[in-house]
């Protein structure tokens, strides 16, 4: 061999081992936060077209839906999608990347961040709505959606945003699954088993509408428009919580958008009883539904999707086993009740 090929040779073979370091380093410090990053990166483990529902949204969806009893009830495998504080752009960019993978039977969008009236979120958020995905140009145009352009070097230089983890590194960084059994067959469930009492709001004669936040409705219209344009039906459901008449005033704006292109718009916030809600024993917090509360609410929401939507029954299929395993844990803890 050419002795000036050798040193050629040494120094490649280094740079590829310091990317592979590199790459583990970085894969190790990454947070996997199971509100937006854990449940984007498990969804890639998904069979394709296996999903037959997909919920995009915020806490309010996977706090609000249970995957279980929806596979239960109505043998729908659904997987929910949602990150904490989850603005439209970033449930855009969640759809485009779910629809690469899957082409599900029904897109579910709950609606709760249509009231938020700021244009970017704090950098937490943006983290967790994008760090999960893969690289690919949809995930930096999440990121470039996701922040002012004079942050987006920030973000698209992920590293800077988590190299100084190494002081709260646990074994859930290392273990497979996190090293909890919750995750092996998880479908984005979150199961809160505490309860405050809340009185009922009272939110039903709230008739006014306020505009929501500009590029919140360039969005929540993207979204719309996407699933069109993709040929998969839409529905977008507000589960029911401890709402306000100021908030409600933007979710009627939402469903008066929706209403424009013929979408389904349900709001649960106006539907409480045909929900089975009780305030005194369904809350975790003023925003979400505690477990007993969403199962409950999940059951209701199950047989409207059963009435409205030619949605397969995947039950005793070999290949659905592990939504059958999410329902087994889920209704475990339930019984428990914790």
């Amino acid at each position: 061999m050419n002795q000036a090929v050798k040193p050629a040779i040494r120094i490649i073979c280094f740079l590829c081992i310091l990317c592979l370091v590199l790459l583990s380093v970085c894969h190790l410090l990454k947070p996997k936060n199971d509100d937006g990053i854990y449940d984007m990166e498990l969804f890639y483990e998904l069979p394709e077209d296996s999903v037959e529902v997909l919920v995009l949204g915020s806490s309010h969806a996977y706090c609000g839906f249970n995957t279980g009893v929806l596979w239960r009830e109505q043998g729908i495998p659904a997987y929910i999608l949602a990150g904490s504080q989850q603005p439209m752009w970033n449930s855009y960019h969640c759809l485009i990347e779910a629809l690469k993978y899957q082409k599900p039977s029904l897109v579910v969008l709950e609606g709760y961040m249509t009231y938020i009236d700021t244009p970017y979120r704090d950098d937490s958020m943006v983290i967790r709505n994008t760090y999960g995905m893969r690289w690919s140009r949809n995930k930096i145009e999440a990121i470039k959606a996701s922040a002012p352009k004079e942050r987006w070097l920030d973000f698209l230089l992920a590293y800077t945003q988590y190299h100084t983890r190494y002081n709260d590194l646990t074994s859930a960084d290392i273990l497979p699954y996190r090293g909890d059994v919750m995750y092996e067959n998880w479908k984005g469930t979150t199961l809160k088993f505490n309860t405050e009492e809340k009185e009922t709001p009272q939110v039903a004669d709230v008739t006014e509408r306020d505009p929501l936040e500009p590029r919140t409705e360039e969005y929540y219209r993207k979204i719309i428009e996407l699933c069109r344009d993709e040929d998969v039906p839409l529905l977008i459901a507000l589960t029911p919580y401890a709402t306000t008449p100021e908030k409600q005033m933007r979710f009627n704006t939402a469903a008066d958008i929706a209403a424009e292109y013929g979408v389904p718009f349900i709001d649960y916030n106006l539907l409480y009883e045909e929900a089975g809600m009780d305030f005194s024993t369904d809350m975790a917090d003023d925003g979400h539904l505690n477990a007993q509360g969403a199962a409950k609410f999940t059951s209701v929401f199950g047989e409207y999707l059963a009435e409205h939507y030619a949605i397969p029954d995947h039950r005793g299929e070999e290949s659905y086993e592990t939504w059958e395993k999410d329902a087994e844990y889920i209704y475990e803890r339930l019984k428990k009740g914790q």
